[in-house]
């Protein structure tokens, strides 16, 4: 007899349609998932972030089913390179994930596009292009490898590839002349407020990117590496000088709209100038506390940002005060730019 199987991630089961009920005795669940092994644990005096840890860690090995995946419990069981780009760091905290990381990059080797892009999800359905922040699962997880791991030999591995997937941003730079026109791709998504401005939402990866190239070629033994590490920080310094051009609001002291994701972004890059800095993260930290009374409007990219800029800025309270929070207040009406 021919059959076949599939998984899918649950909470809860019904059996029905039997003659007698089950005992529990009876039923039993079958955890499933690549074969990688919990290699750290963290427990504080806040049942809140032990049970956030705990979602975490179950949730980061249910979305690992032979390549890391969206969800295990519907038809998003593939593998989406945005939602690995934003768990990179948590699975290298949390996991083994060397040799399936280093398998996964390989799979996106085979799927690169001609022009050095990378696909939305990966294996890929022959889609083109992917977004920004998607794509950027491709240097996020070599980053991460290096810098959690201090392998370097990953990069001379990918540096032909890599050298590709920069080439393609300089090209998409070049071509918006200016940022007010980079490529916008999904934005910030799901956020639980307005969507921010898509175009900084992008020029955000292409920045973040830059950095973590900088970062892992200069560190790698390829004999181009320090030239590949030099060009990357150039594209930088040009590209965050025209990210705040394009997006910081003098009058109002703030970037794009005031929303909180336009915000975490440029701190978490570093890039925000000295002189509006306290201007800024002042904003930023009223938008949390008091507009919102202490929630995010942040979708998957700003919020990853949005804590790391905090604790950036010594306000690991104000990081606290939004993880701890267990009604959903509805946002404040704010302009959205699609």
């Amino acid at each position: 007899m021919h059959r076949t199987f599939t998984q899918h991630g649950f909470r809860y089961v019904e059996v029905s349609g039997l003659g007698a009920p089950l005992a529990m005795t009876q039923v039993e669940a079958i955890e499933m998932h690549t074969a990688i092994s919990q290699v750290s644990a963290v427990s504080t005096s806040l049942p809140m972030l032990n049970a956030i840890q705990h979602a975490t860690l179950w949730g980061q090995k249910s979305n690992i089913m032979s390549v890391p995946t969206d969800c295990p419990n519907r038809d998003e069981r593939r593998g989406w390179t945005g939602d690995a780009s934003l768990t990179a760091e948590e699975a290298l905290y949390n996991y083994g994930m060397g040799a399936i990381y280093t398998r996964w990059l390989d799979e996106i080797v085979d799927d690169q596009t001609a022009d050095g892009s990378v696909n939305n999800f990966v294996p890929s359905l022959g889609e083109g292009d992917g977004a920004p922040n998607w794509q950027s699962a491709y240097p996020s997880i070599i980053w991460g490898l290096y810098m959690y791991y201090g392998d370097t030999t990953i990069v001379t591995r990918h540096y032909s590839s890599l050298s590709k997937y920069y080439d393609h941003l300089e090209a998409n730079f070049n071509a918006s002349a200016g940022l007010t026109n980079y490529v916008t791709g999904f934005g910030d998504w799901v956020p639980a407020g307005p969507m921010g401005n898509k175009h900084l939402i992008g020029s955000f990866a292409l920045l973040a990117d830059l950095q973590k190239g900088a970062d892992f070629f200069g560190a790698s033994s390829h004999p181009d590496g320090a030239g590949r590490a030099q060009r990357c920080k150039d594209l930088f310094a040009k590209a965050a000088a025209d990210f705040h051009r394009a997006f910081f609001n003098a009058t109002m002291g703030y970037y794009g709209t005031g929303l909180q994701t336009e915000q975490a972004m440029p701190l978490y890059l570093g890039i925000v100038p000295a002189g509006v800095l306290p201007a800024v993260i002042s904003h930023t930290i009223s938008d949390i506390e008091v507009t919102h009374q202490k929630h995010t409007t942040s979708g998957i990219i700003g919020i990853k940002a949005m804590l790391d800029a905090l604790t950036a800025a010594g306000r690991t309270d104000v990081a606290l005060d939004m993880l701890m929070q267990v009604e959903c207040q509805p946002p404040v009406p704010h302009p959205i730019h699609l």
